[in-house]
Order: structure tokens, then C-alpha cells, then sequence
């Protein structure tokens, strides 16, 4: 879906009518308070414009690698706790001194693998390059819910510490309905966080330390 909508894009580059054009249209849909310029860094605004073109309503948006990060912290897995990369993750990479990168994820991939991405202000130009996690500073990606988000909980299921997954920390209770975001496969399930609906705080703020599973017994698609 993003990586598809930002292949439209290839090509584009600095310095050129459509590249203005870009800018003036980025400008134009009022996704973020700060007006662009044609001189600008601007891989955050262009995926922020792939977001609104693909009427996303889960991300909020930016011009800034770093708040982008920051304000959608809800839709965030860092290195540490990603399993694998999956198509259409937002990487977001560390330059230092509060510069950064970040660009749509082609194909699901391993960890250790050369990443494919597509991004804009790649070399002045939006363009499809790699990264490694062995040779970039990545700080994670962010992840919306895939195909059939909204799930209910059947059964009550513990919500594991994740850096001790043999400790519970919490519960979430039988007809909980929320948007399963999933973390890969970590000893053996598939385990992730549930963004209850509506907003649960108290649960919110025990995902930011653990995981629940999903399975067949513990979830359904609704």
C-alpha cells in the first residue's frame, strides 16, 4: 500500500518543476503547521505525503524524523523488540544530532538481512536504496495494524513483561476490542500489543513494558 503509492514518486527530484510542485501540493494539504521550502530536507514530509495519500488515519504527521517518531509512539517497535521487518514499516534511522531518515520497507525481511526501502531526499531525489542495521543507527520503525485490525479478546490473557517473558504485569479481560499490532514471532508466538478501542490509558502504558500473545484461543478478528 505505501510502498506501492511511493513508486509513483521515483524519479523525483530536487531542483525541478515537479519537485516545487510536490512541495507547493505538500504544503497545500495542511498535514503539519510548518510550510515546507524548497530547500528543506524532506524524507519525513514525503512519507507524511504517501500517508495522506493513502488516507491513513492511524499516523500523525511530520516534517521531522525524530517527532515523527515521538508523536506516534502508540505504532512504534524499536530494534530491540522487532522480530523481522514487514512491508510497508516507516524505518526511522538515527544521523545524529537530531537528523535522521526514514522511508517505506519494500518486502518483508529478516533482521540481518540489507533492507530494501524507498525514501525521498535520497541523494536529492526519492529512490529505492538499502539500509543494515550492522552499518545504519536504526532506532525502529512504525507499524500500523495489518488486514483485519480490530480483534476481540475470547478468553483473559496476560500481558507478559517483555524483557522476562516468564513475569505478568497485567491483564486484559475477555471482549476487550481493540487494533492488534503485532511484534513477530518472539519465543515461538506471535506476540504484540492491543490498542484498545476505546482508549484504554491504564492498558496503554502496560504495553510500553509487555506483549500478549495472539492465537486462536486467546483472539478472534471481528
Amino acid at each position: 500500500m505505501f510502498y506501492e503509492k511511493a513508486e509513483g514518486y521515483l524519479g523525483l527530484k530536487e531542483d525541478t518543476p515537479l519537485f516545487r510542485r510536490f512541495i507547493d501540493n505538500f504544503n497545500s494539504k495542511h498535514y503539519v503547521s510548518y510550510k515546507m521550502s524548497y530547500t528543506d530536507s524532506w524524507c519525513a514530509a514525503f512519507v507524511s505525503y504517501i500517508l495522506g495519500e493513502c488516507k491513513d488515519f492511524y499516523l500523525k504527521k511530520s516534517v521531522s524524523v525524530h517527532e515523527l517518531k515521538n508523536i506516534n509512539k502508540r505504532y512504534f517497535i524499536p530494534l530491540s523488540d522487532l522480530g523481522n521487518f514487514q512491508k510497508d514499516d516507516i524505518v526511522l534511522i538515527d544521523w545524529g544530532r537530531g537528523t535522521g531518515h526514514t522511508g517505506f520497507i519494500k518486502e518483508n525481511s529478516f533482521l540481518t538481512s540489507d533492507v530494501q526501502y524507498i525514501s525521498g531526499n535520497s541523494a536529492n531525489s526519492v529512490r529505492v536504496t538499502t539500509f543494515n542495521i550492522k552499518r545504519e543507527k536504526v532506532m525502529g520503525v512504525l507499524r500500523i495494524p495489518r488486514s483485519k485490525p480490530h480483534v476481540r479478546v475470547k478468553v483473559n490473557t496476560y500481558i507478559r513483561d517483555k524483557n522476562n517473558l516468564s513475569k505478568v504485569i497485567g491483564i486484559v479481560k475477555k471482549d476487550t476490542v481493540g487494533m492488534w499490532v503485532s511484534k513477530g514471532i518472539i519465543d515461538g508466538k506471535e506476540r504484540g500489543v492491543l490498542l484498545t478501542i476505546p482508549q484504554n490509558q491504564k492498558l496503554d502504558s502496560l504495553f510500553e513494558k509487555g506483549y500478549m500473545v495472539r492465537s486462536k484461543i486467546t483472539m478472534e478478528d471481528i
